[in-house]
């Protein structure tokens, strides 16, 4: 009957019926069943089940599961310095190494140092033990997203060193960084800094932070490089960083 004066034109919204009781009757939905459940119905929330996401930059699965962080060593984190980054190098200085496991395999690490200057924290009133830098994410081929373990690195260095309360990093311009991790874990962009003087040695584009640590006072000349190091050495300036 409804369905045949819904059918004539006849609002049959003053029928006298709420709306989910004419959808019912006009066959639109079906009521499930509504009796008591019991506790097999209920999901076990102390059980991680294993969960596949897609990542939506290049199609991969990804069994965030598998993940683990744990500290790592000096020699770990200079293997994968000098082989899964593109400055092949580790940051001198004294740092925070968070090692990442994927099914038991080591991919890499993520470093955390007082940066290249000591003022790193001045800016934003805060000391040199309040502030340092995300210096480097090294890694080998993975499945995990990068924003997923640079989020669970931030919570070791935080367990580690509870004094800090900025973290610092730069995006390098000329690699075509495009900071999707740092949109990924919510940093706050700030500006794009004015380029940086390197020595290039050998080929090897060198911090002059790590001339001085392994030479000492008076070696970031670029006439005592050409004398003592390569004799073809040259001064490199940056294009800057994405801060």
């Amino acid at each position: 009957m409804l369905v045949e004066l819904q059918q004539e034109g006849v609002d049959i919204s003053f029928s006298g019926f709420d709306d989910v009781e004419l959808k019912q009757m006009l066959g639109e939905i079906e009521i499930p069943n509504i009796d008591a459940g019991t506790s097999e119905d209920q999901g076990d929330l102390g059980v991680l089940s294993s969960k596949l996401v897609t990542c939506p930059h290049c199609n991969e699965d990804s069994n965030m599961i598998d993940l683990k962080m744990d500290w790592t060593t000096h020699a770990a984190a200079k293997f994968s310095c000098e082989n899964f980054h593109y400055s092949r190098s580790l940051s001198a200085g004294k740092s925070v190494k968070v090692g990442a496991w994927e099914a038991g395999q080591f991919i890499g690490v993520v470093i955390f140092s007082r940066g290249a200057t000591q003022n790193i924290g001045s800016l934003y009133g805060l000391t040199q033990h309040e502030c340092c830098e995300f210096t480097r994410v090294a890694l080998t081929k993975h499945k995990s997203f990068v924003s997923e373990i640079l989020a669970k690195a931030i919570r070791f260095l935080k367990e580690q060193s509870p004094n800090v309360e900025l973290i610092v990093s730069y995006a390098d311009f000329e690699q075509k960084h495009h900071s999707g991790i740092y949109q990924a874990t919510n940093w706050i962009y700030e500006v794009k800094t004015d380029g940086e003087h390197y020595f290039i040695i050998r080929g090897k584009k060198t911090h002059p932070k790590s001339i001085h640590s392994k030479y000492g006072t008076g070696s970031q000349r670029i006439d005592w490089i050409r004398n003592n190091l390569d004799s073809n050495a040259e001064l490199y300036r940056t294009e800057g960083k994405h801060k």
